[in-house]
């Protein structure tokens, strides 16, 4: 069987790799020691393939924009939007790279 690496960095000699999948495809693989993969387009999770550490990320991010301090000091509230608005454009220019 071979398999191809489109890895940055090899992975450690003791790494394991799980593949959860249906009776269907379990018999193809021992029938034709094929994997099949589907495309990531074709998920219907949308986040599939992407490390916990983004998906925490967001959901941290997430929370923090839901409960902005309240501030009568508009200067203060826009900076604090600013920030905000640019940590979701790094975490928006992550998630399109990976």
């Amino acid at each position: 069987m071979e398999i191809v690496s489109r890895l940055k960095e090899p992975l450690p000699g003791n790494s394991h790799l799980t593949r959860y999948m249906d009776i269907h495809s379990f018999l193809y693989f021992i029938t034709q020691s094929k994997l099949r993969f589907a495309r990531l387009d074709s998920f219907e999770d949308v986040n599939e393939g992407f490390p916990a550490a983004m998906s925490d990320a967001v959901k941290e991010f997430a929370s923090r924009s839901r409960n902005v301090p309240r501030t009568a000091d508009k200067a203060e509230l826009m900076e604090q939007v600013a920030g905000l608005k640019k940590e979701h454009n790094g975490l928006k220019d992550g998630y399109r790279e990976h």
